[in-house]
């Protein structure tokens, strides 16, 4: 996922005629520690570990309700309490005839406050919504996750999997069934997954060595753990992300929250006062 401005960005008025910045922001596939566009992916090892249910995952080109989907619902600014329907907003995508290939920032008031994507079948969700709140099965032990995303799914960029297209998220759910995805899926299926046991993790896009990526950072006992999820030789220990300043955010969330870093310089701090709470996600009925 490489990080670029594309120069579509346009402003939108809203039905309350406040003007909202949509910028286009794209994020390739490409990172460091994943396969490049000229490497073959990664590969999964073939069977589940003992206790994951064996599935077998339907095509990445259909979408399947029994396999989940992204939530919809709103976004309200922490400080002006405006608030933006999913619906509102992608609707000012397809009227602006806005690329689907994209992660799309919202600005409000010339500040970030929410992040659109689109979906399997083309339509943009809030990042939030793509926390279902699935968890495949309970487990006790904090590693166990990452051990099983490992053995049980494959880094495969998009444009592989999906015709050409440049950005597909899979839900939270999708990604455990569909044993191919890229760093967002991974790491989507992970924090979901932490979430559920009770655990304060989120998802984080920003950059690794310059190219666009997304992980997961996990707050526990005081100390900020960094898991990159598409690892499929996961260390014995989750590593600080102090010791990681290579990986450098821009934003993270999870399923009600959405933080952006004010920070100009790089940083290693993911809950520093430069993270601004920008805005809360409110799933519809």
């Amino acid at each position: 996922m490489k990080q670029r401005k594309d120069g579509k960005g346009r402003y939108a008025t809203s039905k309350l005629a406040i003007v909202v910045l949509l910028g286009i922001w794209l994020w390739n596939l490409d990172r460091t520690d994943a396969p490049t566009r000229n490497e073959r992916p990664a590969q999964a090892k073939p069977a589940p570990p003992s206790g994951a249910p064996a599935i077998k995952p339907p095509s990445p080109s259909t979408t399947d309700a029994r396999h989940g989907h992204a939530r919809s619902g709103t976004m309200t600014h922490e400080f002006s309490r405006y608030e933006l329907w999913e619906s509102e907003a992608a609707h000012q995508l397809e009227k602006q005839q806005t690329s689907s290939d994209g992660v799309v920032s919202i600005s409000f008031l010339r500040e970030e406050f929410a992040a659109m994507a689109p979906d399997i079948s083309r339509h943009f969700h809030f990042v939030n919504g793509y926390l279902e709140g699935f968890s495949p099965f309970p487990v006790e032990n904090v590693w166990t996750p990452l051990t099983i995303l490992a053995r049980r799914k494959s880094y495969e960029l998009d444009e592989r999997l999906y015709g050409g297209r440049q950005e597909v998220w899979q839900s939270s759910q999708q990604a455990y069934h569909y044993t191919r995805g890229d760093c967002e899926d991974h790491a989507l299926l992970l924090a979901d997954w932490l979430i559920s046991m009770g655990h304060d993790a989120r998802v984080v896009l920003g950059t690794v060595h310059g190219n666009g990526h997304a992980w997961v950072i996990l707050f526990r006992d005081g100390r900020e753990f960094l898991l990159e999820a598409t690892s499929k030789s996961p260390r014995k220990r989750y590593p600080l992300a102090s010791l990681l300043p290579e990986y450098r955010p821009a934003m993270m969330f999870n399923r009600e929250h959405f933080w952006v870093n004010t920070q100009k310089r790089p940083t290693t701090d993911y809950s520093g006062p430069h993270w601004a709470l920008r805005s809360r996600f409110t799933p519809h009925p």
